[in-house]
């Protein structure tokens, strides 16, 4: 017999706005400020009553959500049927299956055409980049998906959990300054979410890579020393121990540049593996052997 299940319910439009303002801890006073009365806010919030489309724009604008976060978040199906193509492209390139790759970009020009929603080209883009990188670890013919893939970043002035994750896969690719000046202003912007919020675990993460690329690999010490200061915000949370640990191989990293040798880390790098943190103490590792070769 097939056990029943339940779906969840998909979100409404009000359900969505008062879950985004409850994460960042919003009121629903600041929140109706300058947009509309609080009393009209909290009908729609509670009853779904009626909202324009200018107004909801200036919500999530307050909100720092794009209008893409917006709709993924009414249908989180639809977002779970996005995912399958990240686990597509690993598999392809884990196998090394020039076919399924192929295939795989075939799909997202096709469900490109058939909506015109940025998310595909973006996707096939992204694939693209990290495909030609991985088999011949070059950006050569790649410079046409960069450029279109920084012009979309730059055209949205507020990043969300898409974008955020554009970037971060991608930033290999771009240059050094590049990489910096988003962080920087990704760092301004985070601080209107509460400390909980996901995307200050998404942003953590990307911290990390950043100071592997530029520090390990491209033995840039200028934008460093700036990175691990954005990183050490997070690490008075517990939740973020292991930043706070990589917050110090690095400074010592920076603070012996061609003198650093992995025994300057080796007690962070055991303190990572019995945390748990085998694959973080292992990238770190990799990564700074590579970049002195």
């Amino acid at each position: 017999m097939y056990r029943v299940r339940r779906w969840r319910k998909l979100m409404e439009s009000h359900e969505v706005i008062k879950a985004l303002r409850e994460e960042r801890g919003i009121t629903i006073s600041s929140l109706a400020k300058d947009i509309m009365s609080r009393e009209a806010l909290n009908k729609f919030e509670l009853r779904g009553t009626s909202l324009s489309s200018e107004k909801l724009t200036k919500i999530l604008a307050k909100l720092n959500v794009t209008y893409e976060e917006y709709l993924h978040r009414l249908d989180m199906s639809s977002l779970d049927t996005k995912k399958k193509y990240d686990i597509l492209f690993k598999q392809a390139v884990l196998h090394g299956n020039e076919e399924k790759y192929q295939s795989l970009s075939l799909s997202l020009e096709q469900k490109y055409a058939e909506t015109a929603e940025m998310f595909y080209a973006i996707k096939k883009e992204q694939f693209a980049i990290e495909y030609n990188y991985i088999q011949n670890r070059s950006l050569k013919g790649s410079q046409e998906g960069i450029r279109f893939i920084k012009k979309y970043l730059n055209s949205i002035e507020t990043w969300g959990k898409f974008e955020i994750s554009i970037f971060g896969s991608c930033m290999f690719a771009f240059p050094n300054e590049y990489i910096y000046g988003n962080l920087n202003r990704l760092n301004r912007r985070i601080h209107s979410f509460i400390a909980d919020s996901p995307i200050h675990s998404d942003f953590s993460h990307i911290l990390l890579n950043a100071l592997i690329l530029l520090v390990a690999i491209r033995k840039d010490y200028t934008y460093g020393p700036k990175l691990i200061d954005q990183l050490q915000e997070y690490t008075n949370d517990p939740n973020y121990m292991y930043e706070k640990i990589c917050g110090n191989i690095f400074s010592k990293v920076i603070k012996k540049k061609e003198m650093f040798t992995l025994n300057d880390i080796e007690r962070e790098l055991s303190i990572l593996q019995y945390l748990g943190y085998d694959e973080v103490a292992n990238g770190i590792e990799q990564a700074l052997i590579s970049g002195n070769k």
